[in-house]
């Protein structure tokens, strides 16, 4: 069970396949991708079979599963990986990559290529080196998107940046953050803190226009602010924090077996906020029941805006928003 879970560089996981293969020495140039249909329980069954694991009550780990906040993500992390189990082998078929090594081997010299795949969640990406009917060459397509990636290829280099739609929505939330009627401080602190999220989220990218995103939200900021400049030079700017893009994966050591290996604050690979929100039937989601937040704490909090009667709270790690 230890290969659900994963240490949090999932986007550098997945961005890391194109900068190391995605050139003339290796040649993995031929992308192909999808989502998988979502998760039942008899497909959950066949890939604990496939596991050769039990689980004791399926039906109360969906259940969870279609609750409101964190318990869903952690959930939906083992449902939609088990789950995804007996769809990856029937992929296997077609790319090969659960295969031993002399079979891929042969696979590349009967010119059907070695792939290299991945899957997060029902979404998946098999990264090759030779064309095949569901694949498409990203040397030549434009518009290649990837889990809220755009990948390209320029000059025989890889060039990574935030996929179109992604930006768009960010600027949609940004927008709302600003035109919000809480204080000016208030709605700053917010900003900067989504901005500053938000940028590390994708800090993995080597090609991203951040430039032209912090242009975008200082003008904003100025015309909003215009009667409080300095609100404007405590702007988070991202293009003031550009750190060195790594384009390796970093040596993983099995934490379930040895905690002394990690050179982190282990407890911070187990945060299911960073994790993304599963695709449910929304239809089916229960609303999570209201927290009861004990008032003198709340008055008190260090999320309190001072200058309004509006109280701005956190919600608890097991109730929060979808």
């Amino acid at each position: 069970m230890h290969h659900l879970w994963r240490y949090n560089y999932d986007d550098l996981d997945i961005l890391a396949q194109f900068y190391r293969f995605s050139n003339d020495k290796h040649g993995y140039y031929h992308l192909a991708q999808g989502t998988l249909e979502r998760p039942t329980i008899p497909l959950f069954e066949e890939g604990c079979r496939l596991l050769g694991i039990r689980i004791g009550d399926s039906e109360e780990l969906f259940s969870t599963y279609y609750v409101e906040g964190a318990r869903a993500r952690v959930a939906a992390r083992v449902i939609e990986t088990v789950a995804g189990l007996p769809s990856d082998h029937e992929l296997n078929g077609h790319y090969g990559f659960l295969e031993q090594e002399s079979t891929k081997r042969s696979r590349k010299l009967a010119g059907a290529g070695r792939f290299r795949f991945l899957r997060r969640g029902r979404t998946w990406m098999a990264l090759g080196t030779s064309p095949n009917a569901r694949t498409h060459d990203i040397r030549r397509e434009r518009g290649n998107e990837a889990f809220g990636y755009r990948i390209a290829v320029r000059d025989q280099e890889v060039q990574i940046s935030v996929a179109k739609s992604v930006l768009a929505q960010a600027r949609a939330d940004i927008v709302a953050i600003l035109e919000s009627e809480s204080t000016l401080s208030w709605r700053m602190k917010q900003l900067c803190d989504f901005y500053r999220r938000f940028h590390h989220q994708h800090r993995f990218v080597n090609a991203n226009n951040w430039l032209e995103l912090d242009q975008w939200i200082s003008r904003r900021v100025r015309r909003l602010a215009r009667s409080q400049p300095k609100h404007s030079s405590q702007l988070y700017l991202a293009g003031e924090h550009l750190p060195k893009v790594p384009t390796y994966l970093p040596r993983r050591s099995n934490f379930f077996w040895s905690i002394a290996e990690v050179n982190c604050p282990y407890s911070s690979l187990w945060n299911p906020h960073t994790w993304p929100q599963p695709d449910r039937d929304l239809s089916q989601i229960v609303p999570a029941k209201p927290a009861i937040i004990n008032k003198e704490k709340q008055s008190n909090g260090k999320d309190h805006d001072p200058h309004t009667t509006e109280t701005h709270h956190q919600t608890p790690a097991s109730e929060d928003e979808v």
